[in-house]
């Protein structure tokens, strides 16, 4: 039944993100050999109301194994009464305060 809510492309994540469609993404930033891959996803989830959940170190290799994408570091779920239950079970990453950011300028 969760097979036509399970997102595991990541530029269709993104996407269905922005359209605020996923209720909940999970992200194995902790084996990423670049952490700019998923910097930006905190924010991204944020504004659109989507629940962030990191997993521990190590979860690719199982993740690997589960879904049989060697590159998978996401996966997400769209929008479903059971899919929100089911993330209430997951703790959330700390609350994103924009205004403690760094504010910057660009110069000509």
């Amino acid at each position: 039944k969760w097979d036509n809510l399970l997102l595991l492309n990541p530029n269709n994540i993104l996407r269905q993100i922005e359209q605020k469609n996923v209720s909940v993404l999970f992200v194995c930033s902790n084996d990423l050999k670049y952490a700019v891959h998923a910097a930006h996803l905190p924010f991204l989830c944020r504004l659109n109301n989507t629940k962030l959940v990191v997993l521990k170190a190590g979860s690719a290799i199982e993740i690997h194994s589960y879904f049989g994408n060697n590159n998978l570091f996401m996966f997400g779920f769209l929008n479903s009464p059971e899919i929100v239950e089911f993330s209430t079970q997951f703790p959330e990453i700390e609350p994103l305060d924009v205004s403690s950011l760094p504010r910057t300028s660009i110069k000509k």
